[in-house]
């Protein structure tokens, strides 16, 4: 009998790694950012600040991490669709301002529509590429959506904090040689995140994007292919140039032109400096989506602040960046 139950204990042995373990813990690591309603950035808070949450529990965040070390970002510019003169102008002194105020350390590429891309460099190598890029085109032009897609691949292995920064004259994304989902799950999988400046046209009225608040109420959804649903999406966010000209001519006065480069280096602060959350979550489904992440009732005023985060995580066994 003794013989027996040393076999029937090696048999269980054996099988225990074919047993499914439905509560095994992953511990993912989230870039997060926190801004005000105007897109300020929101430093100094912790763990215990952030209030994490599925359809079916509540999750633990282990640590919050505020990272601001050297970062990689990519301009991914759209120069076909609707920009012209006085919006490429505002466009190209946000840039301007961007590269002349970088961080040490922080190395910037350039994509373009019609012109040939940029690789990541530091800012004075990049400013001198700009000017010979722009006089030449591309052999054969690439939309919005793939022009994205381009940005993001210049990275080649993902690091902490890699994003993009969009700056087109249309929201759509329906169009292109990438595949909108794959682009979409890709970005979530490599921690990519996409910030953009919007040139649009709004009946409205005409409006300044450095006095605007942000949009936060509309729905965000990974098959809506439109830049609001990429930037809010991946953990970003956008902001628009708008005017109810129907040529959209911007009146380019010096009170204007300061205010949108103010506002590019707001959107700068946000992409070099977030947190970085590492949170437990309950299993290692393969794409957790339906989760939320907000901030604790303890920290004041915390409606009028705004939690940036990817609204779709990789999977559990994706290796955290290094």
């Amino acid at each position: 009998m003794k013989g027996c139950g040393n076999l029937l204990l090696s048999v269980l042995t054996l099988l225990t790694p074919l047993v499914a373990q439905p509560n095994r813990a992953c511990t993912l690591e989230v870039p997060v950012g926190v801004v005000t309603s105007n897109a300020i950035l929101i430093s100094g808070l912790t763990a215990d600040s952030f209030v994490v949450s599925t359809s079916k529990t509540s999750i633990r965040v282990r640590e919050a991490v505020y990272d601001s070390s050297a970062r990689r970002i990519v301009f991914a510019i759209d120069d076909r669709s609707h920009l012209n003169g006085p919006a490429r102008t505002i466009m190209q002194a946000m840039i301007e301002k961007i590269l002349a105020s970088h961080r040490a350390g922080d190395s910037f590429g350039i994509v373009f529509g019609d012109h040939p891309r940029i690789a990541i460099g530091d800012a004075d190598a990049v400013r001198t590429a700009l000017r010979d890029s722009i006089a030449q085109k591309r052999s054969k032009n690439q939309s919005l959506l793939d022009t994205i897609a381009d940005g993001a691949n210049l990275f080649g292995k993902s690091q902490p904090g890699d994003s993009v920064l969009v700056f087109a004259g249309d929201d759509r994304l329906n169009e292109g040689h990438e595949n909108y989902r794959k682009l979409y799950d890709s970005l979530s999988e490599r921690r990519i995140r996409v910030f953009g400046i919007l040139f649009s046209f709004y009946f409205g009225g005409f409006g300044s994007i450095s006095r605007a608040a942000l949009w936060t109420d509309m729905e965000i959804s990974p098959d809506e292919k439109t830049i609001h649903s990429l930037t809010w999406g991946s953990g970003g966010y956008y902001r628009q140039e708008t005017t109810n000209d129907e040529g959209r001519e911007y009146k380019l006065t010096n009170d204007r032109l300061r205010g949108v480069t103010t506002l590019a280096l707001q959107m700068y602060g946000a992409i070099a400096e977030f947190y970085r959350l590492e949170i437990d979550f309950p299993s290692s489904q393969p794409n957790i989506q339906n989760w939320k992440l907000g901030l604790s009732s303890n920290i004041a005023n915390n409606q009028n602040k705004h939690v940036l985060y990817p609204h779709q995580l990789p999977r559990c066994d994706t290796t955290n960046p290094q």
